[in-house]
């Protein structure tokens, strides 16, 4: 039987929560995962989403799609005005220049209710929040065409 990665993800690591017993808090049975998940950078999708291969256990690997906990920036996909798509290809630019290809740690890791992806709070290698970053560059939801 196949699982879709997100899916497959938050199983797996419930399973280890629940082996480990209580070095894990009650929210990992239930589905969540609180972390830390190191992973490496595949691509940016754009200011609000990467792509992200994570190592599960040792010597085993995945890649999911991480939609950032927290923030909603500009669509560059189906913008509603040109004004948008600039300002989410800008958000993108932002978050490939603090992430890059590097390293990441995922926090507070939830299975995604859209496009089959987990949503996480994401920190770079200095321990940076992406989505704080995003926010107080001005990426935060708001109407871009007004």
């Amino acid at each position: 039987m196949r699982a879709d990665p997100p899916f497959f993800l938050i199983l797996f690591l419930s399973v280890m929560a629940s082996s480990l017993g209580s070095a894990f808090s009650g929210a990992a049975l239930a589905g969540d995962f609180p972390g830390p998940v190191r992973g490496q950078v595949i691509r940016v999708i754009d200011g609000d989403s990467l792509e992200v291969t994570v190592m599960i256990w040792l010597d085993v690997t995945l890649t999911t799609k991480v939609r950032l906990a927290n923030i909603d920036t500009p669509e560059i996909w189906r913008p509603a005005c040109a004004k948008e798509r600039a300002a989410g290809e800008q958000a993108k630019a932002l978050v490939e220049r603090f992430v890059g290809f590097g390293q990441v740690q995922l926090f507070d890791i939830h299975y995604g209710k859209y496009a089959g992806r987990v949503v996480a709070r994401v920190e770079n290698a200095k321990g940076e929040d992406l989505s704080q970053a995003l926010l107080a560059a001005g990426f935060g939801e708001k109407d871009w065409c007004a």
